[in-house]
Formats: C-alpha cells, structure tokens, sequence
C-alpha cells in the first residue's frame, strides 16, 4: 500500500488501524543508543486512532475514526479514554493537537461551512480560537505550552499557509526568512518553536524559532530530503520525519545528535510529540500497510542505572557521615 506523503502532516490524511504488539528496540546510533518501549495507543471500538500530542503527565490526545466514519478527538489518561465533544452548531470532524500540563487542549474541527476552524478547550470549557490577521482562514492549533502560548497554522488571503505565535493574546506571524510558506508545530515552555518551511528547491527543511531567531536543519543520513520537525521539549530534544528512498522515518534530535527512530516491525514511523521525561507519541505502518499508533517510553541504559544507583549510595553515606 502506498502511504501518501504530502511535504507536512496533512490535517485530514487518514488511514485504517489495526493493533500490533511492540516491545523495545534501540534507536540507530549517532552518539550513543537509548532503548525504548513501544506500546499501542488505540480507542477502544476505534478501527482507527492517530495520536499528535502528548504532556509531562502522561496524557495523550489525538482523534479517532468513529462509527459514522467521521473523527473525534479523543484524550487518553493512563489508557482511560473520554472523547471529546466540541459543542458547537454544525461541527462534524473534531481534533485535539496539542496539551499542555494544565490540562488545556487546543485542536480544530470542521465548521457547519465546511472548512476549518480552532477551538481551546480548557478543563471542558470550549472557546473558538482565531487569528487576527486580514483574509485568514483554515485555522489550525498545532502546540500549547504551560504558560498558554499558542503557535499554529492559516491560509492567508492568497491561500499560502502562514504561522502565527499567540502569547497571551498579542500575535506574531512566523515566517522563516525567504520561505513561501512556512507551518509551526510545537512549542516549549522556554518559548521555543519548531515546524518546517518549503525551501528553495521546492522540498521542506525544518526550523527552530528561538525568539525571532531562526535556525533551519535537515537530518544528517545519507539520502535523506524532507526534514519536518513536530515537537520540541523543554530540554530542546526535537522530534519529527524526514524521507528517503526507502520511506517515511522518525528522528530525534538531542543537542544536535541525531538519531533514527523506527517502530519494530513496522514502517512509516512519525513522531509528532514528546515531553519532558522524553516519552513519544505518533504513528506507524505495520508490515500489511495499516496505520497505527504508539507510544515510545525511554529505558535507562546501564549506565545512568549505575550513576542513579551510585548516586543513592553516596546519599547514604553522607546520611550515615552527617544524620
């Protein structure tokens, strides 16, 4: 099965699900290896369930397919899943993209006129979130962090899609320098932006926007084209995709080293978020072309067991020296 790739995460590109069971695998070394746990998110009854967001809690939000064939959002707590009902007239399509520690969830829905509209839904009081920039439409929240600052996407009045920051109310268009259309996907609690940009050759590299400073990169594997970066945490690890000839990849960039991240057993792997303690969230094929959902726990190596137990001892011995 061909998986479409469209240079960004399209809001609307769906696929089936079925459930695979995954274990640990390592990532591909640039530096050193980091083990994770990989573990199937899937709403119950869902033939279909695509994860974009997770927070330092442990709390996941996506969207599903549901039993009229539309989609929901949903919100995973601990594998204890509520969908979520925008109440507004004339929705049909709902999803959450983002949430922070707080509990406030921004996302989208499909309005009564067919097109798309943002909405913050903070502990069940839902607002409709806009952009106030003139001829913008199609408005969709990417990213929320703790302080409530706010980055997404909009087409403006020629139909390029554009990036805004809203920081507590005031807003910033983003646009990397040079780019045609530039998309905004995460951002931390430092205020730091990631997303990507269509470059000069027409492909999309990805950036980072460190208070109107922008840094542009691509992953460093041979034969790669696309970058996009989707999730950035608080200790600047950066998640996203980039392309070969052999597909769709996931990486993880930690201060500059970069690694490959692969689900076991699967294919077309897309890490869309990752938190403060490092766990990741996206989605992947199986090897029947069937997408699914997971989230990467990271395992300790060795080593850092030894340092945190080396550690304890030395508490010890200062309690026994100075208790």
């Amino acid at each position: 099965m061909n998986i479409p790739y469209t240079g960004s995460v399209v809001r609307r590109t769906k696929h089936v699900l079925s459930g695979l069971g995954l274990g640990a695998v390592l990532l591909s070394p640039l530096a050193h290896a980091t083990s994770y746990n990989f573990t199937t998110v899937s709403m119950p009854g869902a033939s279909l369930t695509y994860v974009l967001g997770i927070n330092d809690n442990g709390t996941i939000v996506g969207d599903y397919q549901n039993s009229s064939g539309g989609y929901s959002a949903f919100l995973d707590n601990n594998g204890s899943y509520t969908t979520l009902t925008v109440p507004f007239a004339g929705v049909s399509d709902t999803t959450a993209h983002g949430i922070n520690d707080n509990g406030t969830i921004v996302g989208d829905y499909q309005n009564s006129s067919g097109g798309y509209s943002a909405f913050l839904d903070n502990n069940g009081s839902y607002t409709t979130f806009t952009v106030p920039f003139a001829g913008a439409s199609s408005i969709d929240v990417s990213g929320i962090n703790n302080n409530g600052a706010i980055v997404g996407t909009y087409n403006d009045s020629s139909g390029m899609i554009n990036s805004f920051l809203d920081n507590g109310g005031t807003f910033t268009s983003l646009n990397v320098p040079g780019s045609s259309s530039t998309s905004a996907y995460g951002i931390n609690n430092n205020g730091t932006i990631v997303g990507n940009y269509q470059n000069s050759s027409g492909g999309y590299s990805a950036f980072l926007d460190n208070n109107g400073s922008y840094t542009t990169f691509t992953v460093p594997f041979a034969g790669a084209i696309d970058t996009q970066a989707y999730g950035i945490n608080n200790n600047g690890d950066i998640v996203g995709i980039y392309v070969d000839s052999s597909g769709i990849h996931s990486f993880l960039d930690n201060g500059g080293v970069f690694t490959t991240l692969n689900v076991p057993g699967g294919s077309f792997t897309r890490a869309l978020g990752i938190n403060n303690n490092g766990a990741i969230v996206g989605t992947f094929s199986n090897g029947s072309g069937i997408f699914s959902s997971f989230l990467a726990t990271p395992v300790p190596e060795a080593r850092t067991w030894i340092m945190m137990l080396a550690g304890i001892g030395l508490i010890g011995l200062r309690r026994r020296r100075y208790g």
